[in-house]
């Protein structure tokens, strides 16, 4: 809290609404009135501090959100990490108007608690590295509009799963220690109660009810644990979002899933060889789409590939409301915490060249890019995906240009030459992997760079875990090449390999994983439009699951953590990446 910037005074003199806000907008919740004095003090801060967007925290905010805002918010960190997500008071943003336009948002005023929640979220993915919170002294919250934590947890949407297994926990902990009569535990609670008390002592914020917090905390938080237990929040759009799609799967069901399915082949798609055998079988651990899929191996060069393989139909049904819809939220949340995994991607490629422009193919809506250029600073950073994220990056300004489409098909029309070509978790997802080495080639200058990531096959935990090895990752995954299949094919092909990466690419979650697969199966999120129609029994089911289920999920992260140095080895490490120089001459 002491780290958050505080909105200096200013005289409001005969300033006008629009005199301030001339290059401005203002986006605003229905809980507060905005004033000209509070609105040019952060104009003023913007164009000191070169932000594009300022996140204003009332003086007044209540205890509860205000401790849920300083949970989250790590105002050291926010600016520098363009992949945090967008989180604030969600109250008022003052923004410019060249920034609020790539935002494509459209209503700025009295957002409900839902809407503005996203209009945080968005205003940080456009501003990635120049939107910060800071606090308005002069900006209230109206009385009348407390939100409860549990509507407030709901509309971040974590009211389900590990969050709401963790809230349980926490309020299991509180009623022991309320209930214990030793002085140890009656001091512990004591601290819980008295938390407030000490964080805003500076009264850098002023809570309106901070004084009768060590009275109310207590209950409060007792109760509104139990209502998240009981009930689950229904805000604007959460529901509809789910209902709206089920028309169209519980059609696309009706038809029957075979037709999703190729015929099996009978040779290996990689050396044209075999024989195959089956590997794994697995199902959709993650979106509980229904199915079963088959790995084949291929006994001569080891490549593993789905077979039958699903149809471009297929692929359709089954990508759907993973990457946008439905899951794109989850998922934005997942790529924006890998900011580790892309910092050494780029370091690779960095020892070797600086280049001038680089090209993301399967890039989505341009994490990588977007971190990659926090150490490149004077790279381009171009973008290609099947998906219209691909557009979406360009709109956020976290790639330059954008192409949408399959790479082999528009490779011979990029009018550009690139010093570098990255691919990453991207291969095992495409239906033609040598194809897509083919296309990198019409695209890179000589003694040009080719990053590849990919799973790595002949991990250890693939034979362990089976079909809930995360890196199967059925059913997109449709080739899982070993490192010696694809440094061959790239030799073939005109490159000689340079660097290369095992250890550093594993990301250790094995077991964290496998939890979550097992929990998740057994308890699937009852709202899913592909799934029966939720009931009380199934709504009742996951949160019991889940509130239990956070001990095993809990010794599984820990177990990855204690073992993930002994595991980054060629043999245990999930992934590997390689590093290949284009000699511009094929073998």
């Amino acid at each position: 809290l002491s780290q958050i910037p505080v909105l200096a005074e200013l005289p409001e003199g005969d300033l006008t609404m629009n005199d301030v806000l001339e290059d401005w907008v203002v986006i605003s919740s229905e809980e507060v009135v905005i004033n000209v004095g509070t609105m040019a003090q952060a104009v003023q801060y913007c164009r000191s501090n070169a932000l594009d967007a300022v996140d204003l925290i009332p003086l007044n905010m209540p205890v509860a959100r205000a401790i849920e805002f300083l949970r989250e918010y790590d105002p050291i960190e926010y600016r520098k990490n363009p992949l945090a997500e967008g989180r604030g008071a969600n109250q008022v943003i003052v923004i410019s108007t060249d920034a609020f336009n790539r935002t494509g948002l459209m209503k700025t005023e009295a957002l409900d608690p839902f809407d503005m929640v996203q209009a945080t979220k968005r205003v940080k993915q456009c501003c990635a590295t120049s939107f910060i919170s800071v606090i308005a002294p002069r900006l209230k919250v109206s009385s009348g509009l407390v939100r409860s934590r549990r509507e407030w947890r709901g509309i971040y949407r974590d009211y389900d799963s590990i969050p709401l297994a963790m809230r349980i926990c926490e309020a299991t902990v509180l009623a022991v220690l309320f209930a214990s009569r030793k002085l140890l535990n009656k001091f512990s609670f004591a601290s819980f109660i008295l938390a407030p008390q000490i964080i805003f002592r500076k009264n850098n914020l002023a809570p309106r009810d901070l004084s009768i917090s060590p009275i109310s905390r207590g209950f409060n938080e007792a109760f509104l644990n139990l209502k998240t237990l009981i009930n689950s929040p229904k805000l604007s759009g959460e529901v509809d979002k789910f209902e709206s799609r089920r028309p169209y799967y519980q059609k696309e069901l009706e038809q029957g899933i075979e037709r999703f399915f190729e015929e099996p082949r009978t040779t290996c798609p990689w050396c044209k060889g075999g024989p195959i055998n089956e590997f794994i079988r697995s199902k959709d651990y993650i979106q509980h789409k229904p199915g079963e899929f088959t790995l084949d191996k291929c006994a001569t060069c080891g490549h593993v590939f789905q077979n039958p393989r699903l149809t471009l139909e297929g692929l359709n049904f089954y990508y759907k409301d993973f990457y946008d819809g439905l899951g794109g939220e989850q998922i934005e949340s997942v790529f924006g915490s890998l900011g580790i995994h892309y910092t050494r991607r780029c370091n690779l490629v960095a020892k070797h060249i600086e280049p001038k422009n680089w090209l993301d193919v399967g890039t989505g809506h341009g994490h990588f890019p977007i971190a990659a250029k926090q150490i490149l600073s004077n790279t381009v950073f171009d973008g290609l995906d099947l998906s219209e994220s691909v557009e979406d990056a360009v709109d956020r300004g976290w790639i330059n240009k954008g192409y949408l489409g399959l790479f082999p098909e528009i490779a011979g029309e990029i009018d550009n030459s690139y010093d570098v070509v990255s691919m990453h978790h991207y291969l095992e997802h495409t239906r033609d992997p040598l194809a897509e080495l083919d296309a990198s080639v019409k695209v890179l200058k000589k003694g040009g760079y080719l990053l590849i990531e990919v799973p790595n096959p002949e991990c250890k935990w693939g034979t362990i875990l089976n079909g809930k090895w995360m890196p199967w990752f059925q059913p997109q995954h449709q080739h899982m090449i070993p490192r010696a299949n694809l440094e061959k094919a790239l030799m073939e092909r005109g490159f000689k390999v340079v660097d290369f990466e095992v250890e550093d690419s594993h990301q250790s979650a094995e077991l964290l994983f496998a939890a979550l697969f097992t929990l998740d199966s057994f308890a699937p999120d009852p709202r899913l439009p592909w799934l029966l129609p939720a009931t009380a029994k199934s709504h009742i089911k996951r949160k019991v699951a889940f509130a239990l289920g956070i001990v095993p999920v809990g010794i599984g992260a820990l177990t990855d953590k204690v073992l993930e140095k002994g595991v980054r080895k060629k043999e245990w490490s999930n992934a590997y990446r390689v590093l290949a120089r284009y000699e511009g001459v094929s073998g």
